[in-house]
């Protein structure tokens, strides 16, 4: 008899799914997914160290750290084409994904800013 171990997949494991695999839409982008990746880390940290935040489907965590981290880099670069790449990058895996939930990523995505400003 074959005894499987499963480990549940982690936000990080999301992450790494949902940048690596729309590598060439990023690189298109002009956004490496593996920096993106890095910058998205630390938010997962404090995403899960959050009761309210750490509740939430791990997928929907990983897409808003990437949106937040593209999000942030467009304002510091006051770029508007890089929020429409990270509208067109959302719209790609939901359309991918059947089971991401596009409410849930907007509530943590808007989480993320509200602390980040401390309001």
């Amino acid at each position: 008899m074959n005894q499987f171990r499963l480990n549940a997949p982690t936000p990080l494991d999301f992450l790494l799914h949902f940048t690596i695999g729309e590598k060439d839409f990023l690189v298109s982008q002009n956004m490496r997914p593996e920096v993106l990746a890095n910058m998205a880390v630390p938010l997962l940290h404090f995403a899960l160290s959050q009761y309210n935040l750490s509740r939430l489907r791990y997928s929907s965590l990983a897409i808003a750290a990437v949106c937040y981290i593209i999000q942030e880099n467009a304002e510091a670069a006051k770029v508007r084409e890089i929020k429409q790449a990270r509208d067109k990058w959302l719209s790609i895996l939901i359309t991918k994904f059947e089971d991401i939930d596009p409410k849930e990523v907007f509530e943590t995505l808007w989480e993320f800013s509200r602390q980040a400003t401390g309001n």
